[in-house]
């Protein structure tokens, strides 16, 4: 045998003996494959609780108005049937087509009323936005608005603006209904307005606090004009950074 034939073959053993080496995935290796993350939030606000399922498996349960699962969770990157249900009822309120992608994060919300009467626009529905998880730039947060306001009787869903403030240093226009934004901010405490986008009509104001690093939700829900439970409100949800892999 060769000297070069022999050493062909003990690099072949070699390679063969160690676990991560020459790019292989055999038995024992580490997989590296990032899976999509989701976490389900309810801002329907009539309601009360709901299920959240992905095909038949429950993703979330019982989940009140303006909460959510705990936190994050791994799936597949595959084709997915999400369901809202109220617990222990078995005729769904609604049901999305939904194919996350690998390594992206995001939220499962449900918006809308159940009791919506005549009108259809308003109805209660399953809606998917993505989230940027990665750790905000040196001193910054990273605020995330949510639009799940739900019109007046006889409007549409309106588009927001969402702004600190009549001269605002971090404005996010023309959210959708169902949608999200992100900007990042500077660390600390601002009043923040949801105004119908391009007009100075305010349908709710509250301070909010940001501390440097963090990411966070800010949902606006509730039904203009509406009162008790139905209120517009501005809720503060804090949304966990994603680790490095």
């Amino acid at each position: 045998m060769s000297f070069k034939y022999l050493a062909g073959w003990m690099a072949i053993v070699a390679c063969a003996l160690v676990t991560a080496g020459c790019g292989g995935s055999g038995g024992g290796g580490t997989d590296t494959k990032l899976y999509p993350q989701l976490r389900a939030l309810n801002a329907s606000p009539d309601v009360y609780t709901l299920d959240f399922l992905l095909n038949s498996d429950k993703l979330a349960t019982a989940i009140g108005y303006l909460g959510t699962s705990s936190d994050f969770t791994k799936h597949k990157s595959e084709d997915y049937d999400v369901t809202i249900i109220r617990p222990s009822e078995t005729e769904s309120l609604d049901v999305l087509s939904f194919t996350p992608s690998e390594v992206k994060s995001y939220f499962l919300m449900a918006s809308g009323l159940k009791n919506y009467g005549t009108d259809f626009d308003k109805r209660i529905r399953a809606s998917v936005f993505e989230v940027n998880r990665t750790l905000p730039n040196g001193t910054k947060a990273r605020l995330i608005p949510v639009n799940a306001l739900i019109g007046g009787d006889g409007a549409a869903n309106p588009t927001i603006d969402f702004q600190d403030g009549e001269r605002p240093v971090f404005p996010v226009t023309d959210i959708d209904f169902d949608q999200a934004k992100a900007i990042e901010i500077d660390a600390g405490t601002y009043t923040f307005q949801a105004r119908r986008a391009g007009t100075e009509l305010v349908y709710v104001e509250k301070p909010l606090t940001f501390q440097a690093g963090k990411i966070y939700l800010a949902v606006v829900s509730g039904q203009d004009g509406g009162a008790g439970a139905l209120e517009p409100k501005i809720t503060l949800i804090e949304v966990s950074v994603k680790p490095i892999d």
